[in-house]
This record gives C-alpha cells, sequence and structure tokens, in this order.
C-alpha cells in the first residue's frame, strides 16, 4: 500500500527529461502508461499527453510531508479491516467502490464516481438508476431494478438479507443474466 502511494505521488511529477514510474505497477494492465508501455513493448508516449501538466518538483517538500502522513503505518494500520479509517464511512467507501484507492485515475472518472455515489447515497441506487437512464432515453429493464433494489438493500447495510441463501442465489443468476446480456 505505502508503494501505491508514493507511486502516485512520483507518477505526478514525472516528465519526460526525469521519468519517475519505478513504484508505479508493472504490466501490460497497468494504470501507469509508461509501465504499460514498457510492458507491450513500447516507446511511452510523452508525459504532458498522460500526465498532463505534472507537479513541479520545486513541491515536492511541501506535498512530501503530506504522502509520508499518508503512508505512515499508524495510519494504514487503521485501514486494513475494511480499508477505510472509519467503518462509517459509508460515503466514502461508496466513492472508492467505484473508483478505487490503489490505483492512479484521471479527474473524469474521479468526478463521475463522486456524483454516482452522491446520488445513490441520497436518492437510492434503484431511482438513480432509473432517472439516469429516463434522461438518457434508455428503457430501465426489470433485471436491473431488482439489481439496483439489492444494492440498496447492501448500502443500506442489510447484508444479513443478501447472506440469506435464497437472496444469495437470486443475486448470483441475476449477475449471471446481466452479464450474458451485457456481450
Amino acid at each position: 500500500m505505502k508503494t501505491a502511494i508514493y507511486a502516485t505521488l512520483l507518477h505526478s511529477i514525472s516528465t519526460d527529461a526525469k521519468p519517475q514510474h519505478s513504484k508505479c505497477p508493472a504490466g501490460e494492465n497497468s494504470w501507469c502508461f509508461y509501465q504499460s508501455a514498457i510492458a507491450n513493448g513500447e516507446k511511452p508516449n510523452n508525459h504532458k499527453l498522460n500526465v498532463g501538466t505534472p507537479i513541479n518538483e520545486k513541491f515536492l517538500p511541501k506535498i512530501l510531508p503530506i504522502y509520508q502522513r499518508l503512508a505512515s503505518n499508524e495510519l494504514l494500520e487503521r485501514c486494513i479491516r475494511c480499508g477505510t479509517q472509519n467503518a462509517n464511512e459509508s460515503l466514502h467507501s461508496m466513492i472508492w467502490a467505484k473508483c478505487p484507492k490503489e490505483i492512479f485515475v484521471n479527474k473524469r472518472r474521479v468526478k463521475r464516481a463522486v456524483t454516482e455515489a452522491v446520488c445513490e447515497y441520497n436518492k437510492g441506487t434503484v431511482r438513480t438508476i432509473v432517472e439516469t437512464q429516463k434522461a438518457l432515453g434508455v428503457a430501465t429493464g426489470g433485471s436491473t431494478k431488482q439489481l439496483a433494489t439489492i444494492l440498496d438493500c447492501q448500502n443500506k447495510n442489510l447484508e444479513n438479507v443478501v447472506k440469506m441463501p435464497v437472496i444469495s442465489w437470486l443475486l448470483n443468476l441475476l449477475k449471471e443474466q446481466y452479464i450474458k446480456k451485457s456481450y
């Protein structure tokens, strides 16, 4: 986790003249364009295109203490159990379920995750999906409403209902149907 925390900082200060991607995850499916390109045997693209405006290295002494606190053992130990410092951070957990903290994503994806989570938190998953699809001119199917209802139950901490064998079976069946219809 510490490596992932520092990876976001180093990735953000990287330039073509001084690439700093040693802590970014390697591999073809890496969120880091640089590591992904290397894994695919390609030359990495221009940093301006992928990083945008990098953080100027002269600000590193001001930013580094914040990252050091984020990566402290004390803080990370509190996150081990649920991936959060506080089990009651329900809105935050909804946001991070849509946009995980462990990977670096662009601003657009973060905004989308926050918007969806706030709507679902305030209105519920069913109403959010129905209203969104209506605004887009898309019909909402029965399976979609059923899955959204189950998600609403989970978000309202009704995990005991979802753990019931019948509900669990139904949830798996609905997921399978959804996946089949998606392809």
